[in-house]
Order: structure tokens, then sequence, then C-alpha cells
């Protein structure tokens, strides 16, 4: 199984973006979250066990949406990879898109697994978070690759483009 190939697209979006702020939600060992610091240096991750094996950027050992709860900051990348199911999977997108920088992104992970032995509803492996994309969100646009065997899925606001002040199309 080719699993944590999406680290490294993460990363390369990350670093190609020229993100300023990054928050992660299931931050887990903290792999990802150790490499996207090497090209943002402003992190922030929640997760509720802390089994991080580098203590580096801001760490917030709570639910997500008590997280967004008490957040006052936005980001330019957000990475959903917290609880699987999807009833939450859909309120940390929500959540999440309240505190995106304009022109943000916000990536999802355990969108497109490679088979129906990752999918289940309790939210274990890739849970039931594929049924995001049968799921219509008015303001937003959602392109779900396959990468790795859980995919990833990037979404971000309708017609929020860098072009957006040229073209109003």
């Amino acid at each position: 199984m080719k699993f944590g190939i999406y680290r490294n697209l993460i990363c390369e979006i990350v670093r190609t973006t020229d993100c300023k702020k990054y928050l992660e939600l299931g931050v887990c060992r903290g792999e990802l979250f150790q490499m996207v610091g090497k090209f943002c240096s402003d992190i922030t991750g929640v997760d509720i066990i802390d089994n991080r094996t580098h203590k580096i950027g801001k760490f917030f050992h709570m639910k997500t949406e008590d997280f967004f709860k008490q957040n006052k900051e936005t980001f330019d990348i957000i990475f959903i990879d917290a609880s699987h199911k999807i009833e939450d999977v859909v309120n940390d997108l929500k959540n999440s898109v309240a505190a995106l920088n304009s022109n943000g992104l916000i990536l999802l992970h355990d969108t497109d697994p490679i088979n129906g032995s990752l999918i289940n509803e309790n939210g274990d492996f890739c849970g039931d978070a594929v049924k995001l994309n049968f799921m219509d969100f008015e303001n937003l646009s959602f392109v779900t690759m396959p990468v790795g065997d859980e995919g990833v899925t990037v979404v971000r606001r309708k017609r929020e483009t860098r072009a957006g002040n040229i073209y109003n199309g």
C-alpha cells in the first residue's frame, strides 16, 4: 500500500503557494506537521492526543470544534485529517472555511480510498469521508485526487482566484 504519499503533495502545495500560515487538524505523530514546518514558519496543529515526536509550532490539545470556538486566527492552508466520520469532516470543513484567508486552500485526506476495505462508518482508516465527494457546498469548489491509497481533496471558495480582481466571471 502507498500510505504517506499525500505528505509530499501537501508539502509541495505549501512550498509553491508561499503559504505563510498553516493549520493541521489531526496531527497524529506529527510527520507531516514537521515536514511542513520546513516551508512555513507559522504552523498550528490540533489533535485530541499529543503523540508528536517533535514539539514544534503551536499545538492545541483539544477537539477540533473546541479549537474553532476559541480561534481568532486565519490561515492560508488548512489540512483536515482529524476524525474521518463524515459528520465531523463536514463540521471541520465548514469551520475551516470561516478561518481561511482569501485565496486560501483547504486540503482533506482520506476522500478517495483505493478500495472499499478502507471505508467504514466508525471512522477507522478512511472512515466514510468519501461521502464528501457526493455533497454540494454552494460556495466551494472541490478537486479530489487519487493520491496514494487514501486520496486528497483540494477545496477553495468558488471564483476566488489570484486573478479574481481582473476577471469577475
